[in-house]
């Protein structure tokens, strides 16, 4: 089973429909249910009740599980300007959701000694942006908790990953003027954004990469 978190967005309805024919793949929402074909749950992954109703519904199915952890939030604010309830949003829906379904998770993976945890972070969290403080935190710190997570568990036959993703057509790009955007065309040598069929085959390399834990893999054109 494939699951996705934060998947009613553009980019994770769109990878949802990509990995179809990989197993069988459950998305998650938060508020309202796409309008689109396949198994969708919903759940808010701050809370760990939401949690835990949701791995009680896939039941019995959540079997050699990969968790690609995908759910975000952004809040473009200088960070004078931003409010600690602001900040604390930000971290609590990129950073803290992916430990606490990680968290959840790992008991049906370490039970099999089988699993894949995918962990998404972005380019800011090293290259920065005005406006995204609470953001690039955030997503820098997936990229300790993914160190952490696959020295913890790497003797259950789990591994853990994170993806860096650039920028793509899909997603929060279209918060993004359109001078900006090309200007980060400019910053890309493969001169364009990301789409979601890039996503969808880093996630099935790390699904079957077996000898690959701890690693940072980019998405992102070669961006600069």
């Amino acid at each position: 089973m494939i699951i996705v978190t934060g998947a009613s967005g553009g980019l994770g309805r769109a990878l949802v429909q990509e990995l179809a024919g990989a197993d069988v793949v459950v998305g998650t929402y938060f508020r309202h249910p796409p309008e689109s074909t396949g198994r969708w749950y919903p759940l808010d992954v701050t809370q760990p009740d939401s949690i835990d109703a949701f791995v009680q519904a896939i039941g019995p199915e959540a079997s050699k599980i990969t968790l690609v952890n995908l759910a975000g939030r952004s809040i473009d604010r200088l960070a004078i300007n931003m409010t600690v309830e602001e900040w604390r949003e930000v971290l609590d829906v990129n950073l803290t959701g992916a430990f606490l379904m990680s968290r959840a998770l790992l008991k049906v993976m370490m039970k099999e000694k089988w699993g894949r945890i995918i962990n998404v972070s972005s380019v800011v969290a090293q290259s920065g942006a005005p406006g995204t403080a609470a953001y690039a935190a955030a997503k820098a710190g997936l990229l300790g908790l993914t160190a952490t997570l696959a020295k913890e568990y790497a003797r259950f036959n789990i591994t853990v990953n994170c993806l860096t993703l650039g920028y793509f057509s899909e997603g929060l790009i279209h918060t993004i003027p359109d001078s900006a955007k090309q200007a980060l065309l400019g910053r890309i040598p493969l001169r364009r954004l990301g789409a979601h069929a890039d996503v969808a085959g880093a996630v099935r390399y790390l699904m079957g990469a077996a000898y690959t834990t701890g690693a940072r893999l980019d998405v992102t054109g070669g961006f600069s």
